[in-house]
């Protein structure tokens, strides 16, 4: 079909590179990638989980050393576990 302005895909002018649908459909799936990256790296899930079994582990070795009482171990694990 000559002069139809259609591309190989025959998708049309909308989906070939141009028109102002495509531009809407990039510009939305660049800002998807990006709100999800820094919305990974900001929450750091893998990072939540390690900080708190360090804490606890920071708070076994104290109270294994005799630093804090039973009292405030059960008080700050209670905490910790929440």
């Amino acid at each position: 079909m000559l002069g139809c302005n259609y591309s190989m895909a025959g998708m049309g002018h909308w989906f070939s590179g141009g028109g102002l649908l495509w531009l809407a459909v990039m510009i939305f799936i660049v800002a998807t990638i990006i709100t999800l990256v820094y919305r990974f790296f900001k929450s750091g899930p893998l990072l939540e989980n390690s900080d708190k079994s360090d804490s606890l582990k920071i708070l076994n070795a104290r109270f294994a050393r005799g630093e804090i009482d039973e009292q405030e171990y059960w008080k700050k694990k209670e905490i910790l576990s929440s």
